[in-house]
């Protein structure tokens, strides 16, 4: 009875370390995945003028997912040398406009 017991004990404690040992590296793909967003951030930001900048910091509150792709495509603007002025409020949200996608638009009729 020994035997079983402590083949279900050892079986339960390399469960547990398989499982701590994937939240851990879990946790460090996390931790590079923001330091590559803060270095992103921190390459984007002089060419955000304050109002883009403010708008940007409500779409990354709001829509994280589509704060990073506008966050990757500005610095891949800038990496290309496209974007070489300040983008103003107005520019980041014509940006926004265009990736939203296109709605089909319909009409109901009543008969």
């Amino acid at each position: 009875m020994d035997d079983i017991e402590d083949i279900k004990r050892r079986k339960a404690e390399a469960l547990q370390q398989k499982y701590i040992a994937a939240v851990q590296q879990k946790a460090r793909e996390q931790h590079q995945v923001l330091e590559q967003l803060n270095r992103l951030e921190e390459m984007v930001r002089p060419y955000l003028g304050k109002g883009a900048f403010e708008r940007y910091c409500t779409l990354k509150t709001a829509h994280p997912e589509k704060a990073v792709q506008v966050l990757g495509m500005l610095a891949s603007g800038i990496e290309s040398g496209q974007l070489a002025q300040v983008i103003e409020d107005a520019q980041l949200k014509e940006l926004l406009r265009r990736m939203e996608p296109q709605k089909k638009g319909f009409q109901l009729r009543r008969v």
